[in-house]
């Protein structure tokens, strides 16, 4: 009767000990899972950061060449209120409706074509 107890006792312990073998298996295959998983999350990530370097890069590139742009335009656009200064100078202070009107169309073409420059960018149009 003491032996069988003992057997009996043996074989409980055994139960036990392999289901909380099994238990901590389980629970490693969740974590190793949830690793997985965090390292997938990780590398998308990592691409997606990258992708958006490059679009913050592509951006910044088509700045400059915005601010360039627009540096010209106004350069170009002193220009002309310079001429148009010395004309009205050598013409004594007039300026016929006609040359001031050219100025301004121009000057409206210029800022049509700044605009359309803008927004013909692609990257704009996928913002």
């Amino acid at each position: 009767e003491y032996l069988t107890r003992k057997v009996q006792e043996g074989r409980n312990n055994e139960k036990h000990l392999k289901r909380e073998i099994d238990d901590k298996d389980r629970k490693l295959e969740d974590a190793e899972r949830k690793i997985k998983d965090l390292q997938i999350r990780l590398i998308r990530f990592a691409r997606d950061d990258e992708a958006k370097d490059k679009h913050v890069a592509t951006l910044e590139k088509e700045m400059k060449e915005i601010n360039r742009r627009l540096e010209e335009v106004l350069d170009e656009h002193q220009e002309r209120i310079v001429a148009q200064q010395q004309h009205q100078q050598q013409n004594g202070g007039k300026i016929t409706p006609k040359q001031n009107g050219g100025i301004a169309a121009q000057q409206n073409n210029k800022q049509r074509n700044t605009q359309k420059n803008v927004t013909d960018s692609k990257t704009c149009v996928l913002l």
